[in-house]
């Protein structure tokens, strides 16, 4: 793609700023460090990323680990915490996502309002969702179904499974 025509659509502006913590929050959830290091990546090809972003950023990520089964710390509980379970984990840690990406969009804005006027988004629609929202659908289906499976194998089954019925689909 051209680089002129790219940043031509990408979002701009309070709402792009609010959009890109979101997305980050769903992405950085389900393909961890991978998702920072994109989301950065493609931001800085509009100009270099400044400190007030990359504060957002970080506490954005920092908080998926919250809520998110695919994050080692959370697969360590489920393995060693008797009783507790995945969607426990996740009920309790999504608001604490959530209000961490309200926090660092509020700051972020009250901080430095002209910066955030100006910023250029990372761009999240609705057909970059469906592989992060399926994974977490997945894993949380096959806990629920097979609550003896240990947490690692369900990622690692679900995340199999999901790839071979994508791949199946579009033959």
């Amino acid at each position: 793609l051209d680089l002129e025509t790219t940043q031509i659509r990408l979002p701009r502006g309070r709402k792009a700023h609010l959009q890109t913590l979101l997305g980050l929050g769903l992405f950085g959830s389900v393909i961890n460090i991978s998702a920072p290091i994109l989301i950065c990546d493609r931001l800085a090809l509009d100009k270099p990323i400044d400190r007030l972003t990359l504060r957002s950023i970080s506490q954005v990520f920092c908080a998926c680990s919250c809520w998110s089964p695919y994050f080692g710390g959370t697969a360590l509980v489920l393995t060693y915490v008797q009783g507790v379970s995945i969607i426990y984990i996740m009920l309790t840690g999504l608001p604490l996502l959530l209000l961490t990406i309200l926090w660092a969009h509020t700051y972020s804005v009250v901080k430095d309002s002209k910066r955030i006027e100006n910023f250029t988004g990372y761009p999240i629609t609705l057909s970059k969702l469906w592989l992060p929202v399926s994974l977490t659908a997945a894993v949380v289906s096959m806990q629920a179904l097979l609550p003896s499976m240990p947490i690692l194998v369900v990622i690692s089954l679900s995340a199999l499974l999901l790839c071979a019925g994508v791949l199946w689909m579009r033959l």
